[in-house]
């Protein structure tokens, strides 16, 4: 589907874009691969980005070779190249996340937050515990990270999921 309004420029949908089940609006430039995706008004999506089952607020932009999965990407959003974002992640208003951020399934970034890069969100912490034999046993990480609004994260910095 595609909207029309006589505000915005219309798409820029390039040869190289595949847009398979998605809405795009007005004033967008895509030159990735969209699945099942909303995209709101004058989001740019360079080259080599995928983004499926997504919804990405209107003037987001996202870099070369960003993956976007099952996330909410905020207004205003800047994504840049190489980042992934996993399952249910959504991502605040403003926010920046700069080169090669992986933020793992089901975290939340808040509005004005950045992220430089390399910095990684939600992995799998590191707890073990005796058990009865007193063996070392790893400890499920099951928790969820959320990162607040106005929050700065330094560059290959990692904050783990919690158990």
């Amino acid at each position: 589907f595609y909207s029309k309004n006589t505000i915005d420029a219309p798409q820029m949908i390039t040869e190289n874009a595949e847009v398979t089940d998605s809405m795009i609006v007005d004033g967008c430039y895509i030159d990735g691969k969209i699945k099942h995706s909303i995209i709101s008004a004058n989001v740019d999506v360079q080259r080599g980005s995928e983004i499926v089952d997504s919804i990405i607020m209107p003037g987001a932009k996202i870099g070369k070779n960003v993956k976007i999965t099952k996330a909410i990407v905020g207004e205003g959003a800047v994504i840049g190249a190489g980042c992934l974002v996993g399952d249910g992640v959504s991502i605040g208003a403003g926010a920046l996340l700069h080169a090669g951020v992986k933020i793992y399934d089901g975290c939340t970034i808040g509005a004005r937050a950045i992220l430089h890069s390399g910095a990684v969100i939600g992995a799998d912490g590191l707890g073990f515990a005796r058990d009865a034999d007193k063996r070392w046993v790893k400890i499920p990480q099951i928790g969820g990270v959320v990162i607040g609004d106005d929050v700065e994260i330094g560059a290959n910095t990692t904050v783990d999921r919690g158990a």
